[in-house]
């Protein structure tokens, strides 16, 4: 660096490729009688620094070729230009970027935009320290000079006195501009008493308060602390330890906002007492986003456990159907031959009840997997509702009183029950949720006419005449901002591990599916009614065709194929068929089905096959046994799809499905329709 005694003009080496920023700085600095020397990159500066031994260097990062930060640390490498100051000026404002810099051997850091003025001053301010750096160097010779003179010592040393006291009344305005400055919340608090002493402009716009506001008051007083006990914790750590960095605490704004902070403080002197000096940095932003990641995240997971579940479900409910179904079949078979055997047709009917109920709860099971294949058929809802009333008694408790409602003159409905089922038993577990200390849930049913006034308040309603079944209970009610969000799915306003937040998004599907609409009336502390409308299919007052009339004239003696893996339930079908007049041979997989299916004798009228059959399918079967015998009907059956035969739980246009368990009065019953 240039003495000011050969060099009385400081000068400053700017190193900037962008030719504009090199002439506004030189411009600027030889208005303030510095010496300018240029160059336009990191290899031209530093031989330019070598050369001209500038006093300062203001010095670009991102450059062609050497970057700033590589040329700084040649600067430094070099015993003739290490001494020589260099303030970066950059667009980069990540701190990481500006602790690179310091690192470097930078001494101060400006980022773009920038004022000139405030270039200026900071250059200014580092001049002069270099200046009284090489001042000061040049007192300890005065000072060996002066201690040989005793009279010429006291006197410089006087003046001297006079000219630092003034530089340090300078510098402490610079610095406490600086401090004002500082993009970090700092306040200065004294240890003895709490009271802040200062702050900074960062401080004030964070929490909100004045300086007046603040300055010459507690922490405790102002009510910053969200929680008194962090400023037990944080007081007590200070005191001993010393320090304490990155704690988070979360502090309250004047507006009451809550904010998240990572706050550093350390214990000073200052005039001879102990001060804190504290710094904050505001992570609410941050905070927030990695709380939203861990709620997203629990979703998934639970998603995860939800799809395991019903994976394991669909595959137990396959299996556990082949046994129920020759449970059942075997069942009406003995209870045929027992006819007159009251005693034991007794005991017969035991084990077919038994297998009738283990059905029913392997059909929710499929639904709780969604597995099920949805049928949708003539529905009465009110007979739907007398089903399901007695397991719902069971499942709301005592505490909750069950009222049905119910319209004699019902419309009928096409539906799949098992789903309606579903949609009731969804609902009645919201509704016991709501009334945790008992109440009451009434069901009801009754027909609707078109009603247009209503329709153009309700886009998702459709014309004509609808069935209205609606839930209703005496429980906590909603407010407007969550039945705005009631049927997304996920959503609950139950504690954390009890709901999954799919029970009425899977009701509004089911709803959706069903060609109906679906609506919510609720108030906090009034309880909440669910309106479900479904299309009528048929007049008010009709009744679809009974199962019983639809069994009559089962026998026959056509030839069906038999196509199962499971030998039990094929030994079943086979004896089934036989006790009905009908003729049959069978196969164990799709392989012994082709070879049948290829010969000429005999000819096969209806062909009876699993859906999930080792090596092909029953689709696949069956779509090569139609170019073997085009007149061929197919009838699949199965506990479980796995959607070869359905789309999106809906039976495929055209195809003909036996779900198991099946007994064998509907094994005939479904070929007889098939043939006609």
């Amino acid at each position: 660096m240039s003495a000011g005694a050969t060099n009385p003009v400081q000068t400053v080496l700017i190193i900037d490729d962008d030719p504009t920023n090199l002439a506004v700085l030189s411009d600027q600095l030889e208005q303030c009688g510095l010496g300018v020397v240029i160059a336009r990159d990191g290899a031209e500066g530093l031989e330019r620094a070598k050369r001209a031994r500038p006093d300062l260097i203001l010095l670009d990062v991102v450059m062609p070729g050497t970057d700033g930060f590589e040329t700084c640390r040649r600067l430094k490498s070099d015993a003739s230009t290490r001494e020589i100051p260099v303030i970066f000026k950059t667009s980069l404002s990540e701190t990481p970027d500006k602790i690179a810099g310091f690192e470097a051997g930078g001494v101060d850091y400006i980022t773009t935009p920038f004022q000139v003025e405030e270039v200026l001053a900071r250059v200014r301010t580092h001049l002069e320290l270099g200046r009284l750096r090489i001042q000061l160097e040049k007192r300890v010779e005065e000072r060996t000079t002066e201690l040989r003179a005793a009279s010429e010592l006291l006197r410089r040393e006087l003046a001297e006195r006079k000219r630092s006291e003034e530089v340090l009344r300078k510098s402490e305005k610079r610095f406490a501009k600086i401090f004002q400055a500082n993009p970090a919340a700092i306040s200065i608090t004294r240890m003895s008493d709490g009271r802040i002493i200062d702050v900074n402009d960062s401080h004030v716009r964070l929490l909100g308060y004045t300086r007046e506001e603040l300055v010459g008051r507690t922490t405790l007083e102002l009510g910053t602390w969200a929680d008194p006990k962090d400023r037990e914790c944080f007081v007590r750590l200070l005191n001993t330890e010393g320090c304490v960095y990155d704690r988070e605490i979360q502090l309250r704004a004047k507006d009451g906002q809550v904010l998240t902070t990572l706050y550093t403080a350390e214990v000073v002197e200052l005039e001879d007492e102990p001060c804190m000096l504290s710094l904050l940095s505001d992570i609410t932003g941050r905070k927030r986003a990695e709380e939203e990641h861990a709620r997203l995240e629990a979703r998934f997971l639970q998603a995860q456990k939800l799809e395991s579940v019903g994976r394991l479900a669909g595959g137990v409910a396959h299996d556990f159907n082949n046994l129920l179904t020759v449970i059942s079949g075997y069942s009406d078979m003995l209870l045929s031959s027992l006819a007159g055997d009251e005693a034991k047709c007794a005991q017969v009917e035991e084990i077919r009840q038994a297998g009738e109920r283990a059905a029913a709860l392997t059909r929710q099971l499929l639904a709780f997997s969604r597995k099920q294949t949805i049928q949708p058929r003539p529905l009465q809802l009110n007979s739907v509702i007398a089903d399901t009333e007695k397991m719902l008694r069971r499942l709301i408790g005592e505490d909750v009183e069950l009222l049905t409602v119910l319209d004699p003159r019902l419309g009928t409905v096409m539906a799949d029950p098992g789903q309606i089922g579903q949609i009731l038993l969804n609902l009645a577990v919201n509704a016991r949720d709501a009334m945790p200390e008992g109440g009451q849930l009434v069901i009801e049913t009754a027909n609707v006419g078109a009603d247009p006034n209503y329709r153009a308040g309700h886009a998702d309603a459709v014309s004509g005449p609808s069935v209205l079944l609606a839930v209703s209970d005496t429980g906590t009610g909603m407010d407007e901002e969550t039945q705005r969000h009631l049927f997304e799915p996920f959503f609950t306003t139950k504690e954390k591990g009890h709901g999954t937040g799919l029970g009425l998004a899977t009701v509004y599907g089911i709803v959706k599916q069903s060609g109906g609409w679906i609506s919510v009336y609720s108030e906090p502390g009034k309880g909440s009614t669910f309106k479900i409308y479904l299309p009528q299919i048929a007049p008010m007052g009709q009744k679809p065709e009974s199962p019983a009339a639809a069994l009559t004239g089962l026998h026959g003696t056509e030839m069906v194929l038999v196509v199962e893996d499971q030998d039990e339930v094929r030994a079943l079908a086979i004896a089934a068929l036989r006790a009905y007049g009908y003729r049959s041979i069978q196969a164990a997989n799709g392989a012994e089905a082709l070879a049948l299916l290829t010969k000429d004798d005999p000819p096969i009228d209806v062909m009876v096959t699993d859906v999930v059959l080792p090596g092909m399918n029953g689709k696949e079967l069956a779509g090569l046994a139609s170019v073997l015998r085009p007149g061929m009907k197919v009838i699949y059956t199965s506990g479980y799809t796995e959607n070869v035969i359905v789309h999106r739980g809906v039976l495929a246009e055209g195809v003909e499905f036996l779900p198991k368990p099946y007994t064998p009065a509907a094994l005939v019953a479904h070929i007889r329709k098939v043939l006609g």
